[in-house]
């Protein structure tokens, strides 16, 4: 249930120009895995007939998938450790340093106020 919770709440901004946002773990459902985690497998285990799987689109789906997971691990262990339960914009601000290339959505960070 852990990773539904991820599927129905987060998507992953600012990947490119040609993938503006992606859910990597979308499509694990029952007993099928992401169709990066497929494609990944397939390039490590059987890279000659599988080469053309190892593209940029798969990477930016496994490191958008590895930066959710981080920071739900985080916002349960910064949980554990206050004693309480602490949103999801505690956890990012928590988080150092902050991601700039793969990004959840806004709503999950705490907006900096400029000032000149």
């Amino acid at each position: 249930m852990f990773f539904v919770f991820i599927i129905n709440n987060i998507t992953v901004d600012n990947c490119s120009d040609f993938l503006e946002w992606t859910q990597p773990w979308i499509n694990w459902t029952g007993m099928q895995n992401p169709n990066w985690w497929r494609s990944y497998n397939n390039v490590k285990h059987q890279r000659n007939n599988h080469f053309h799987e190892a593209n940029l689109k798969n990477t930016i789906h496994a490191v958008g998938a590895l930066l959710l997971t981080v920071i739900y691990y985080y916002k349960f262990a910064f949980s554990k450790e206050a004693g309480h339960q602490i949103d999801f914009r505690e956890t990012t601000s928590q988080l150092k340093p902050e991601a700039s290339f793969l990004r959840i959505n806004a709503d999950y960070y705490y907006r900096h106020l400029m000032v000149k």
